[in-house]
């Protein structure tokens, strides 16, 4: 017993060492998920070479939408610690922590800019739900223009003039984007009557992935920032959703329920999907994320009495158990950079 405790330890020990050694070059990528597994909802860093997770937040509240800054040193994420739903900033390296939003209304869905200067944010203060940006240096938050309808699901654009959101000021959910140096606004997913939501960026900036109802179920749809062109990439009766792009804008994963119960696909935008996740009878396999050299899909499985981290490589082989306890969304750092 003393052994295994000491090895904890020691394990627990390194992976600190490892996170406030910043800099060098680690032959190993390290991901952020949500997990229940000591009582509450807490936000923990795993190593997948060495096996290890620490627990970043450690707080009896319930933490959760972890959102990693681009350079990996901080962690922005939501803690209902205060009574309130408010961001609050988790410096890696110090373990400073802080309340970012402060405010007596919820703060939700925090988004990083490309720079690591700015943070975005979903935030009731107004009235409406409305989104938010926050220059990090003063953490004055600014309302962005045209926010007179409830818009949700900011993300930014990889060069870091755009946000694109869903929006409500027609009617219906539309994905908007709105370069932030001209204040123009964009309606890119044109569709009258359906709803369209959860934007996502490809990482070269020219594509956004988003869900569409146009088709009378979920299916995920591609569309031109430029042209406004737009494909269907799932292409199937039942419902398909949360799509999360590879590192080099060629593949887009996402979940269906095409067999009955969820698992994990790759499209590679043609209308083409395979399954990667390894499908097993009523488990459900959630979450999908990339690895840094998009060789790897990260999902979350429930195939057994708890949820677990998993991966597999793109064509869905030498699918491989990461880390148990009810997890949930991981999302891959790049190498080396914590």
């Amino acid at each position: 017993m003393l052994k295994r405790v000491l090895v904890l330890v020691t394990g627990f020990t390194l992976l600190l060492l490892l996170v406030q050694r910043a800099g060098a070059a680690l032959p190993r990528e390290w991901f952020t998920f949500q997990s229940h597994h000591q009582g509450d909802r807490d936000i923990y860093l795993m190593d997948t070479r060495l096996g290890l997770s620490i627990n970043l937040t450690q707080n009896p509240a319930t933490d959760y939408n972890p959102a990693l800054s681009p350079d990996g040193s901080q962690l922005a994420f939501v803690s209902l610690r205060e009574n309130n739903r408010d961001i609050y900033l988790f410096d890696l390296h110090t373990r400073m922590l802080s309340n970012l939003t402060e405010h007596a209304q919820s703060d939700l869905e925090p988004d990083w800019s490309p720079d690591g200067t700015h943070l975005s944010f979903t935030s009731w203060r107004s009235g409406l739900i409305t989104i938010y940006t926050m220059a990090l240096d003063n953490r004055e938050a600014e309302r962005i223009a045209h926010a007179s309808y409830n818009d949700t699901d900011a993300v930014w654009s990889p060069d870091g003039r755009s946000l694109a959101y869903t929006s409500w000021q027609d009617g219906n959910g539309e994905i908007y984007t709105l370069d932030l140096t001209t204040d123009t606004q964009r309606n890119i997913s044109l569709d009258d009557l359906s709803n369209d939501y959860n934007p996502t960026w490809s990482p070269d900036g020219r594509k956004l992935a988003f869900i569409s109802w146009r088709d009378g179920n979920m299916e995920v749809y591609v569309a031109d920032v430029v042209t406004r062109t737009m494909t269907n990439i799932s292409q199937h009766p039942s419902n398909d959703s949360r799509p999360a792009w590879s590192p080099d804008s060629s593949k887009l994963a996402f979940i269906s329920n095409r067999d009955r119960h969820y698992e994990v696909y790759v499209s590679d935008l043609t209308g083409d999907a395979w399954q990667v996740s390894g499908g097993h009878y009523c488990i459900s396999d959630m979450d999908p994320s990339w690895s840094a050299d998009g060789a790897r899909v990260l999902f979350v499985s429930w195939r057994s009495d708890r949820t677990e981290v998993w991966s597999a490589d793109a064509l869905g082989q030498g699918v491989a158990l990461l880390g148990k306890y009810r997890d949930r969304h991981p999302a891959l750092l790049p190498r080396g950079c914590v």
